[in-house]
């Protein structure tokens, strides 16, 4: 629980006690009106707690969503600080790579096999 959240919650307890106390303690007009004015600040309080408590879900989400990724290399950062290779940093997440070649890549590094197939010793592969 951050800071905010924390403070909210102990200023919403505070009120809580002193609301207990205006409202068992008496009638006058003032102490009523102090009493509705607490019950409305607590209203305004939880709704800020739930406010508070809903932005800190989506950040945790979106923390575990975003890789650090290296803009030049790649390399995404783990959370010990170390920059690792894609497919490793990837599968401490339990995803695993298969790796192929794209049509536009097949073309590009592998002109020969410009209509869809290659030769090995021999035999033809479609990719």
């Amino acid at each position: 629980m951050g800071g905010n959240e924390r403070d909210v919650e102990l200023a919403v307890s505070d009120l809580e006690r002193f609301l207990e106390l205006a409202q068992t303690s008496g009638g006058t007009p003032a102490e009523r009106e102090l009493a509705e004015n607490i019950s409305l600040l607590l209203q305004a309080l939880r709704r800020e707690q739930q406010r508070l408590k809903a932005a800190r879900i989506e950040v945790d989400t979106l923390r575990r969503l975003l890789l650090p990724t290296c803009m030049y290399c790649k390399k995404i950062r783990n959370d010990g600080g170390e920059w690792n290779e894609l497919e490793r940093a990837i599968s401490a997440y339990g995803i695993h790579f298969s790796h192929t070649i794209c049509p536009n890549c097949m073309v590009e590094n592998h002109p020969e096999a410009a209509d869809g197939r290659l030769h090995f010793s021999g035999r033809e592969q479609r990719y």
